[in-house]
């Protein structure tokens, strides 16, 4: 082989290879906001809900959003709505009980991903991903905000929690 092949060849590995270095992945998780009482399978967020949904849009503000993922019920669509208006992004829909689909796609490629679930499905989701789930998400916990990072094959898992951030306006 030749000396230009054998260098040109080297050369390309080490190209490969920086960019799997500056390979990287974000996902945010986060159960909906606080939802209405009615008594029925699908209620919206009550105003402390909004509050904690535009909270959360603030989160995100000046990050590159690759795609913002919600389950088909309105209190979750209503939590990620602001995020994208703001980010410009059509919500894409999945189904909560097919969890290994959603994560098939937010592994097909890095990026910045937001994903809004429900109590009893963001654990899965995160734990499915390869992060640390941490203790089960109460009927009454609202503010859990999961952030793993991906890189290098690595997965970090924080928890955040928006009431350390922000106050909401509670009625007496």
């Amino acid at each position: 082989m030749s000396k230009i092949l054998t260098l040109s060849l080297i050369l390309i590995t080490l190209l490969f290879g920086s960019f799997q270095v500056l390979a990287q992945s974000e996902i945010y998780l986060f159960r909906h906001a606080e939802k209405q009482k009615d008594g029925t399978k699908d209620p919206a967020l009550t105003e402390q809900g909004h509050q904690r949904a535009k909270w959360l849009s603030h989160w995100f503000t000046n990050k590159k959003v690759t795609a913002i993922y919600s389950s088909d019920y309105q209190r979750t669509r209503q939590t990620v709505a602001i995020i994208a208006r703001a980010t410009g992004l059509k919500v894409q829909l999945y189904n909560p009980e097919k969890l290994e689909e959603l994560v098939k796609l937010i592994n097909q490629k890095d990026g910045f991903y937001v994903v809004a679930g429900h109590s009893n499905t963001i654990p899965d989701t995160v734990q499915l991903l390869g992060g640390e789930p941490g203790k089960k998400i109460d009927d009454e916990e609202y503010d859990r905000l999961y952030q793993l990072t991906i890189k290098d094959g690595k997965i970090v898992t924080k928890r955040h929690k928006s009431s350390h951030h922000f106050k909401l306006n509670k009625k007496p």
